[in-house]
């Protein structure tokens, strides 16, 4: 259900943002509420590795105005 869920936001995100960025980075912030559930568990290593640092890269930003 988890993954259901990542490709709408992700899709939504980048529409919002007029593909701004790769797709790597919508599905990553796609996953920020969805830490905490099996499908996140399922995640290669890898995977989780490059979502939290895509996202943690993204709160370091400074916010647009």
């Amino acid at each position: 259900m988890a993954e259901h869920y990542v490709d709408i936001v992700k899709d939504a995100l980048a529409d919002f943002d007029d593909n701004q960025n790769s797709t790597e980075y919508y599905e990553s912030l796609s996953w920020i509420g969805l830490k905490e559930t099996i499908a996140w568990d399922n995640l290669s290593p890898t995977d989780t590795i490059i979502i939290n640092t895509n996202i943690q890269n993204e709160l370091q930003n400074e916010p647009c105005n």
